[in-house]
């Protein structure tokens, strides 16, 4: 167990967060710089989402590439196999790279778990059998509470107004609308979601011969209720906090299941996450943290108007316009910093922490969209080449609790190894998630290239 373990790139987004856990690499070299981002070309302004770009590379035919081999990819390189299964709908992308295997995701709207077909064969008879005879048992009207109370007692109220949905369903037990029309939906959003996966991947296992033969091979499982229940209640929730102990369960579920199909001292299991998450403001305030605050859309309507405005009398290329954009954006104290690409390698040459993260999230031409995004009328920030840096313990009101920042709480993250070789106890020496991916690479003998920014945690015995 790494105590000392981080996400080590500044925009802490779904996707160049599991994209670097694939790959080894930062988003500067796998290319996936946040989940949106601005690109010019032509003389115009269009906005990339890398979900869509993903998307849309596989309906062309083939899966999408990034700039970096995943380790499933290099795990078929070697000859073993790869499976990569996820609750999220799809996010799972991000580890498939190019590989030629089963890449599964869970789809509301199709009722189950289903095949991103691009990437290998049709739906296999295994994955039909399980929707039909397994999943319909993690399709549920109702989550009760299961954590212990003596952790409960800890947490803030679990009826917190702050929390929860427009449905004012923001205590346990959680129920379904009786007017449901899709409850796999529902389900979705809670613990049951993952719990199904935990069993998919148990079927997939057995079904592909996962770990029959000398050769190493490799199963991802993409968990995503942490996500949801996290954006909805946010950490140190009772909600959360009951996922976490029903996540626990599953997985120890899971570890005994690979002693029975494996092999006891047979498997390494890593465990980590691809971003944390912001407490929320109202939760901090009552800790005494002067600085939190919850800011509304409009405010970030304004924003982006204020820089607009500030932007209107100069020329597209007069440097002047970009420096009272940044004028304009500093003088708001809901924003630490207004960073240009230069900006960030000036701070961090100076020895600036955050800058230096930022580095490794920073290609010339791709400005992230993150935090504010763009107004009703389409205007960003990230035009003008700048991103707003939020004053830490500041969260945008899209949800209970975001993420993306390069504070602590958004990049601290667990980092996990446990298994065949490797030696209990914990470790305080640094430990990113792009170690991760060449770690195991290490583990069974696969060369790691230049491309790959993480090092070989010590881990053996």
């Amino acid at each position: 167990r790494f105590e000392n373990a981080w996400v080590d790139h500044a925009m802490t987004n779904s996707y160049p967060g599991h994209a670097s856990i694939a790959t080894g690499a930062y988003p500067n070299r796998h290319g996936l710089v946040d989940n949106s981002w601005r690109e010019q070309g032509d003389g115009e302004w269009t906005t990339v989402s890398a979900g869509a770009l993903l998307t849309a590379a596989c309906e062309d035919g083939a899966p999408p590439a990034m700039e970096v081999k995943t380790i499933g990819e290099r795990v078929l390189d070697a000859g073993g196999k790869f499976v990569a299964v996820s609750s999220a709908s799809q996010i799972v992308r991000a580890y498939g790279g190019q590989a030629a295997a089963p890449v599964i995701r869970l789809s509301v709207d199709d009722g189950g778990f289903r095949t991103i077909e691009c990437y290998g064969p049709e739906q296999p008879d295994w994955l039909a059998a399980f929707n039909e005879n397994v999943m319909p048992n993690y399709i549920v009207h109702r989550w009760d509470l299961t954590a212990p109370p003596e952790v409960v007692s800890q947490l803030r109220a679990d009826d917190s107004p702050f929390e929860g949905d427009a449905d004012d369903d923001i205590a346990f037990p959680h129920e379904a609308p009786a007017d449901i029309e899709n409850l796999l939906a529902w389900s979705y959003n809670t613990p049951f979601s993952d719990e199904a996966l935990f069993e998919l991947a148990k079927t997939a296992i057995e079904a592909e011969e996962l770990g029959q033969d000398e050769t190493s091979d490799l199963i991802h499982v993409s968990l995503n209720t942490i996500d949801n229940v996290g954006h909805d209640f946010g950490p140190f929730s009772v909600e959360q906090t009951d996922n976490l102990f029903r996540a626990d369960a599953a997985l120890g579920v899971f570890m005994d299941a690979l002693d029975r199909m494996v092999g006891e001292g047979n498997w390494v299991l890593a465990l980590t996450g691809d971003h944390g998450g912001a407490p929320a403001p109202e939760s901090r305030e009552a800790a005494d943290v002067p600085t939190a605050r919850r800011i509304s859309e409009e405010e970030v309507a304004a924003v982006i108007a204020a820089a607009h405005d500030a932007a209107a009398p100069y020329t597209q290329d007069d440097p002047a316009r970009v420096n009272a954009v940044i004028e304009t954006l500093e003088s708001y104290e809901l924003i630490d910093a207004a960073l240009t690409h230069e900006r960030a390698r000036q701070r961090a040459v100076a020895g600036d922490p955050i800058a230096a993260v930022y580095m490794n999230s920073l290609i010339e031409g791709k400005i992230s969209r993150h935090p504010f995004y763009s107004d009703d009328d389409g205007r960003s920030i990230a035009e003008f080449g700048v991103t707003p840096l939020l004053a830490e313990n500041v969260v945008v009101d899209w949800a209970t609790s975001i993420h993306g920042s390069p504070y602590d709480y958004d990049r601290r993250v667990p980092i996990v190894f446990y298994g065949a070789g490797v030696r209990y106890g914990s470790s305080e020496r640094l430990a990113r998630t792009v170690d991760i991916a060449p770690t195991l690479m290490g583990m069974i003998g696969i060369e790691i290239e230049d491309e790959v920014d993480g090092v070989v945690l010590p881990v053996g015995e």
